[in-house]
Order: structure tokens, then C-alpha cells, then sequence
């Protein structure tokens, strides 16, 4: 029996440390004694179960968790009753387990249960009330999605734990963390930063710099930089808990493969495709090694990677991954629980390959879910927005129905605030697809007033919108107008030198390019390479190269030009974060230099006379460019010598 109780304590002595993988065998001992010893529903059995079921989970095996939990649950209520201190926690530990895997209205029920008891036997500001009430405000949150809900119970939990345990107590800065998140979901970014900054101080001081609060914190506010737009901060905060969670409890810990799956997705975010589908295959791998196919979890990093494999254009993998990811969905969740994102992306996916009927029935169901989700709220513009989205641009196209997407689209508006820059963009799609592109076009030019500078990958892809809307208007120069106020704009405020200009340069740069004003097109793709200049090897290096070779074609400098456009697509080829669109497009340029005739030969001089390459005479209004500018400026980024490979390169030899 003192045994027993020794290696109990030893245990909990682990899972305070945070070491809760050399917890575990202790606690199973104890575990083993007590049923020899006392039997198997005693308390102290009983009890040190609970403790396993925590362990259990914080290693991320939730299936073995659950039932445990569930056993252990039922038996301590009927041994002590429900409203037992000890009954209540391990009724709460119960709804961590039912929470953890994905059943979350059978976890709110409870964690609303256990709150309601622990109010009736305790009193309002007893701190396993004020605990059971920051719980069940957070699964209302969470898998409900409903911050403005659980903002008033997660405020007034906080004023109590202020007032009762104090301002840095670990309980404290625990509920301020979950209001911060809720601050953060509602776009009040201001307020939720001042807590998380707060927050974060007191954990460094209070708990230390490796405990799993503050850990927590730092990706909750991790995903607060991401949504501001500054991606370089969110990977700096999220990238070190990462690795301290995989040092201190191991790769299943909940903890840490939380924290992967948000670095994955900044760097999603700051189109590092590559590295990103890497963090998510991997991810992947840990869950399934860990809890299987039975668990959310796994179909949520099945459909991490399809929408990374989408954004690299790889639809055949990423049509695989959703198709799975959907099925673990519904053997998970149920039928009525399966993330509608996982059967649009695989819609999408399916389209893009020329599928769009086999996914009628899929797309038929959406829009169908949409439309219900829709009708039961006219406030919620999140859920209006998707809805309108769905009806503007559903696959098959005889599925959309333009006119109520705009119906949609301006509820969705009128329920939004200044700041929701998506419903003006669903708006504006919706003005455009019924005929009214100049509504649509003024309706974009608002939304990028209210989108941050920093959300570099958002304000990128309503540029591109908007000038896709002025090209198709017959006003080229308005579209050119948008990137050079956007390169502008960002110069001021990232700096010269930052990746995100020369996103906007490059941008610019394509659009100068069609429209055949290839002097202007030179200056801009040239300050693009020297800010590239540091990362020769990445894909938007050999785009901006490629760029460049199609601006060398256009003016005839067909062996200059040859030479970019075949190293750019050896690196393309290379590198597994570029996607294939940009591929795809430095192929439509080698197709074209194949086709472009070549250039008269070159009359033979003395060696050392400087030659003059002839081409054919542009088309282009303007003066054409000279060769001898374009490498006097040294655009073409220096990089080391490497075997391209003339298996690659003879693929496009002319």
C-alpha cells in the first residue's frame, strides 16, 4: 500500500515537471497495486486513474484515454456522487477526452454539467467553478464558434480569478490566454495583443520558459502575428515551441503537434510551400503512429497537406489526400460533423482535373449545407460569406446561381464590420459575375483600403483580382496603378530589401510585360533579383529569372534569353515548393521561344570586337531595350556552379 502511494505521488511529482512519458510507468504500477491491494473500485484506484487518464492524453492517445476516462468517470459517481470534488474532476477530465477526440457537443454537454454541479456544491467563485466555467467557455469557443458567446464567460471568469487567486496565479493567466484567443477571433486585435503581451510576461516570471502555459500562449499569439500579416514574428514565436515540446513530452503530446501544424500553416502562409507540406506529411506520420486513423486529428493533416499539394497545383495528390481526409472525417465525426472545407477542397481539386461531374454530388451537398447553415442565421457574415462564395463560383458552373451569391453577398455585407475585408471581396465577385464590373471594381479598391500592408499574401490576391477586373475593362494602366501603389506602399513600410516588395515587383513586372512596356519591365524585374539575390536557390528567384528571359524574348535575344528561361525551369523542377502554376507558365515561355525564329547570324570580327546581337524588330510601341543595359545592371542573381542536369535541359533545347 505505501508502495503504492509512493509511486502514485512519484507520478504526479513527473507530470508537474512536465515529464509526463517517465510518468507513466510509475502511475501503472500504482496503479496494478492498488487493485491487488484495495480492488478495483476503490477510491485510491480510482484516483490514480484519473492521473493516467491525464497522462494519456498529454501523449496524444486518445482513443486509450477515452475509455478509461469513461470507466473511471461512471465509477467514481457512483461511488462519491456527482457533485464529489473528485467526481467533478474526473468528470472534467472525461470532457478533455471526449474534447480531444472531436466529440465535441458530447463534450460541451458535459463540460456545461460539470459546471452547473460545481456552481450548486461550491458556490460562484469556488476555483474549481471558475475552472469549470473557463472549460466549458472554452469548448462553447472552440468547437461551437462562437466567440462573442463565450467572450462574457471567459471576462467574468477571468474578474474572479483576478480577485480571488490573484493576477499571476497560473489558473489567472490560463482564462486570460482563452479571452485573448477569443479577442483575436472577433478581429479586435488590439486588445487581444495587450493580453497576450501581458499574459506571456507574467508565465515567463510566474511558471518559466518551458512550461506548456506559456508555451500555449506563444502559439495562440503566434496565430495572432499570422492574422496581422507578420508572418516572420508568427514563425519566430512558433518555430522554439516546436522544439521544446518535442524535447520535453515527444511528438504525441497534443501540445506539440499543435504547434507543428501552426508552423505549417505559416509558412503556408508565406508561400514556403516546401518546407510547409514537409512539417505537414510529417505531422501526419507522428498521428497515425500515435492514435491511428480513428482520430480527427489525422484527417485534419490530411487535409493541411491536400491544401498545400492544391497551392503547389499537384491536384492529383492533393485530390488523394482530401478523398481520405473526408473518410476519416465521417468515421471520426459523423456524417453531420464533417468539415465542409475538406468537401470543397475536394471539389476544387476535382474540377481542376477536369472532374467537376464525377463531383456534382459533392458539390450538390455543400451548397446544400451552406444554404441551410445560411437560412438559420441573417447576423453570422462568416457563414453568409461562404454560402455566396459557394453559389458565385461552384464547379460544375450550371450549379452557381449569380444572382442569389449577390443576394447572399450583401447580407453578408451588412453584417460585417470596416475590418471584415472579405465580404467586400465576396461582394465585388458578386457585382462582377451579374454584369455591374465597375460596382466591382470600386468595392475592391475599398476592401485593400482596409486590409494591413502586412497581410502581404491577402492584399496580393485582391491586387491581382482588381487588376484582373481593369485588364478585362480595357484599363491597363489603372491595373499597373494598383501594383505600383502596392510597391510603393510596401517599400515605406517593410523596407526596400523586403521579400514582400519584390512579390509586388514581380507582379507589376508580369503585367509590364504583357502589356509590352519592356524598359519600365526591366527596371522593376531587376530591383526584384537584387532583393532575391540572398536566396538564389528558392523558386521565386527562378520565377523572377524567368521573367526576365521572357522579357529578353519578347525582344528577341533568343540565346539570352534560352539560357534563363532553361536554368530557371531546371530550379523550378528542383525545388518541391514551387507550384506548379509557375512551372506551368515557364513552360508556356520555353513553348515560345521554340516557336520564335531564330536570329540572323552574326557577322565574324576580330576577336575582341564587340558584337552586336540582331533580332527581330519588336512590336512594342516603345524604344526597345539594349541587351547591354540589362547585364550592366547585373540582374541575373550570381549562384554557384551546379550540374542543371541535360536531362532537364534537353527536354526544351531548341
Amino acid at each position: 500500500m505505501l508502495r503504492a502511494s509512493v509511486l502514485a505521488k512519484v507520478g504526479e511529482v513527473y507530470r508537474g515537471l512536465g515529464l509526463h512519458i517517465e510518468a507513466e510507468p510509475p502511475i501503472r504500477e500504482a496503479i496494478a497495486l492498488f487493485e491487488h491491494e484495495l480492488g478495483g473500485s476503490h477510491r485510491e484506484t480510482l484516483l490514480a486513474r484519473v492521473q493516467l487518464v491525464d497522462t494519456l492524453l498529454t501523449l496524444g492517445r486518445y482513443e486509450e484515454a477515452n475509455g478509461t476516462a469513461e470507466a473511471t468517470h461512471e465509477a467514481l459517481r457512483s461511488l462519491l456522487g456527482p457533485d464529489h470534488i473528485e467526481s467533478l474532476r474526473a468528470s472534467a477530465m472525461r470532457a478533455q477526452a471526449l474534447w480531444l477526440g472531436g466529440r465535441y457537443v458530447e463534450a460541451g454537454a458535459l463540460y456545461r454539467e460539470v459546471f452547473d454541479l460545481s456552481r450548486r456544491a461550491f458556490g460562484d467563485e469556488h476555483p474549481d467553478t471558475l475552472h469549470a466555467l473557463g472549460q466549458w467557455a472554452i469548448s462553447e469557443y472552440f468547437d461551437l464558434n462562437a466567440p462573442e458567446e463565450a467572450e462574457p464567460m471567459l471576462q467574468r471568469n477571468l474578474d474572479h480569478c483576478r480577485q480571488l487567486l490573484g493576477e499571476d496565479h497560473p489558473d489567472t493567466l490560463r482564462v486570460q490566454t482563452c479571452l485573448a484567443v477569443s479577442l483575436e477571433r472577433q478581429r479586435r486585435f488590439d486588445e487581444a495583443e495587450s493580453l497576450f503581451e501581458d499574459g506571456i510576461d507574467k508565465a515567463r516570471r510566474v511558471l518559466g520558459d518551458d512550461h506548456p502555459d506559456l508555451l500555449t500562449s506563444l502559439v495562440h499569439f503566434a496565430v495572432l502575428r499570422q492574422r496581422q500579416g507578420r508572418l516572420d514574428e508568427a514563425e519566430a514565436l512558433c518555430s522554439p515551441v516546436v522544439e521544446t515540446a518535442r524535447r520535453s513530452w515527444g511528438a504525441g503530446n497534443p501540445l506539440t503537434q499543435w504547434a507543428w501544424d501552426r508552423l505549417g500553416h505559416i509558412l503556408d502562409a508565406q508561400l514556403e510551400f516546401g518546407e510547409a507540406l514537409s512539417i505537414h506529411r510529417q505531422l501526419l506520420q507522428v498521428r497515425r503512429s500515435f492514435v491511428g486513423d480513428c482520430q480527427h486529428g489525422t484527417a485534419n493533416s490530411l487535409d493541411s497537406v491536400g491544401v498545400t499539394l492544391a497551392h503547389l497545383g499537384r491536384w492529383e495528390e492533393a485530390e488523394e489526400a482530401y478523398r481520405e481526409a473526408l473518410s476519416l472525417h465521417r468515421e471520426a465525426l459523423g456524417e453531420a460533423f464533417v468539415p465542409l472545407g475538406t468537401v470543397r477542397g475536394l471539389v476544387e481539386t476535382m474540377a481542376a482535373r477536369g472532374k467537376a461531374e464525377d463531383a456534382r454530388p459533392l458539390a450538390i451537398e455543400l451548397l446544400e449545407t451552406r444554404r441551410q447553415a445560411a437560412e438559420r442565421t441573417q447576423s453570422d457574415a462568416y457563414i453568409l460569406n461562404c454560402y455566396a462564395r459557394e453559389l458565385l463560383t461552384i464547379q460544375p458552373v450550371d450549379l452557381r446561381d449569380p444572382i442569389k451569391g449577390l443576394e447572399y453577398a450583401q447580407l453578408a455585407f451588412s453584417a460585417s464590420d470596416d475590418t471584415y475585408h472579405y465580404s467586400r471581396y465576396t461582394l465585388a465577385l458578386a457585382l462582377e459575375a451579374n454584369g455591374r464590373r465597375d460596382e466591382a471594381v470600386a468595392m475592391l479598391r475599398r476592401a485593400l483600403i482596409h486590409i494591413p500592408i502586412e497581410l502581404s499574401y491577402e492584399r496580393s490576391f485582391y491586387e491581382g483580382e482588381l487588376s484582373r477586373m481593369l485588364e478585362l475593362g480595357g484599363e491597363p494602366d489603372a491595373a499597373e496603378d494598383v501594383y505600383r501603389t502596392t510597391v510603393t506602399a510596401r517599400r515605406e513600410q517593410l523596407g526596400a530589401d523586403h521579400a514582400d516588395v519584390a512579390v509586388s515587383l514581380e507582379d507589376l513586372g508580369d503585367l509590364l510585360i504583357r502589356h509590352g512596356k519592356y524598359k519600365e519591365a526591366q527596371q522593376v524585374i531587376c530591383e526584384s533579383l537584387q532583393i532575391r539575390v540572398e536566396r538564389p536557390w528558392h523558386w521565386r528567384t527562378a520565377w523572377s529569372e524567368s521573367l526576365l528571359g521572357a522579357l529578353l524574348l519578347r525582344q528577341g535575344y533568343i540565346e539570352q534569353a534560352e539560357s534563363l528561361l532553361l536554368d530557371a525551369r531546371v530550379r523550378l523542377s528542383a525545388d518541391p515548393g514551387a507550384p506548379r502554376q509557375v512551372v506551368g507558365q515557364v513552360d508556356t515561355y520555353l513553348t515560345e521561344l521554340q516557336t520564335t525564329p531564330q536570329p540572323p547570324a552574326r557577322t565574324a570580327g576580330r576577336p575582341g570586337d564587340p558584337v552586336e546581337t540582331k533580332r527581330p524588330a519588336s512590336s512594342s510601341p516603345e524604344e526597345p531595350i539594349k541587351l547591354d543595359d540589362v547585364l550592366q545592371k547585373q540582374c541575373i542573381v550570381p549562384v554557384a556552379p551546379m550540374d542543371y542536369g541535360e536531362r532537364h535541359r534537353s527536354k526544351w533545347k531548341r
